[in-house]
């Protein structure tokens, strides 16, 4: 028998312990999607279906407003963090600008989110400026890691 190598998945009780654990990660957001549907005031009893709170966070302004704005800054974000990810012959500098955009994939997240918070902020008093170009700016930057090492993976393997 030819030997497979290691595999976890082999090992005695893996399934029952992915399940498990796949389980308490899930269903405590399962939980919260179901009851955001409930007609009650009250989380722990389950008074019918209703859309009732869906409509009345609608009609707040403030919540709308924000809502809307967090879809266009996502988009936007996210199609800055994909611009670059296009098909090119090698070019001399390609390694370091790897290094440079993989960076931030060694850090926690939180430390890299601190440090833009921190960078813009000071940018932001300096300049006075109000608008959403810092958050765009912020979020690309956040994104540009996380979109652009795996599509350009895929993009190399293509022919």
């Amino acid at each position: 028998m030819a030997d497979r190598g290691f595999s976890p998945s082999r090992l005695p009780g893996f399934t029952a312990t992915a399940m498990v654990v796949f389980v308490a990660l899930y269903l405590p957001i399962l939980m919260l999607v179901v009851y955001s549907f409930n007609a009650g005031r009250s989380v722990a009893d389950w008074e019918g279906f209703s859309l009732q709170w869906f409509a009345r966070a609608w009609a707040n302004d403030q919540i709308r407003d924000a809502t809307i704005r967090s879809l266009v800054l996502a988009t936007v974000a996210a199609s800055v963090a994909t611009l670059g990810t296009t098909r090119r012959r090698a070019f001399k500098g390609q390694t370091f600008i790897y290094v440079a955009i993989n960076q931030p994939l060694m850090v926690p997240e939180i430390v890299t989110a601190v440090a833009l918070l921190i960078v813009f902020a000071g940018v932001k008093v300096a300049t006075g400026y109000q608008g959403m170009g810092y958050l765009v700016l912020a979020h690309s930057a956040f994104c540009i890691p996380f979109a652009y090492l795996p599509i350009r993976a895929r993009l190399e393997g293509m022919d």
